[in-house]
């Protein structure tokens, strides 16, 4: 755990943030979870009965995707366009922090987001998201011992590419996510 520093922010306040941010997200023309899982296997196996479940997904919104799917699928996430990103992230990260994935490492892809194209995965999210995920991100570390190897690489995440210090003071980061 982070040593020196008060910790103020729960896991229920960081899920209760990560609901209202996402609230609204649907997935619009984005990558289903199965149509994520079809790529990562060279296109195959998205049979009629993967684009159901997938059109299901986007009818009931990210609320309704349940951990085992995300966890067995978990190379999806490399595979996700921005719709799509955006409307499983909430999913990804709640279960993360509910500790219901043995596979998935949500931490590792959010913080290394060092080039363009998972910067690009995450373009679609506003303000209030992306400050969701810097708490996230927070309660991640907070966790974490100092010497812990992710414990660097959350921090520098949350400064070049989260903008943790614009999403404290209110402002809207700079697109692509960089300090000025």
């Amino acid at each position: 755990m982070h040593r020196g520093y008060k910790m103020t922010r729960t896991k229920e306040s960081v899920i209760a943030l990560i609901r209202e941010a996402f609230r609204d997200v649907s997935l619009g023309n984005g990558i289903g979870l199965r149509k994520a899982k079809s790529l990562d296997d060279y296109g195959d196996g998205y049979t009629r009965e993967r684009f159901e479940l997938d059109e299901k997904e986007k009818a009931e919104g990210w609320q309704s995707l349940n951990a085992e799917d995300l966890d067995e699928d978990d190379s999806a996430l490399s595979f996700y366009d921005p719709e799509g990103m955006r409307f499983h992230l909430p999913a990804y990260m709640i279960f993360d922090l509910e500790d219901k994935f043995e596979r998935v490492d949500m931490r590792l892809h959010l913080a290394y987001v060092e080039d363009d194209y998972s910067r690009e995965k995450f373009s679609l999210l506003n303000f209030e998201q992306r400050n969701a995920v810097c708490e996230y991100l927070l309660y991640v570390r907070d966790q974490l011992d100092e010497d812990n190897y992710l414990y660097e690489d959350i921090e520098t995440a949350l400064k070049l590419y989260w903008s943790l210090e614009y999403n404290n003071n209110g402002s809207q980061p700079p697109q692509g996510g960089e300090i000025p």
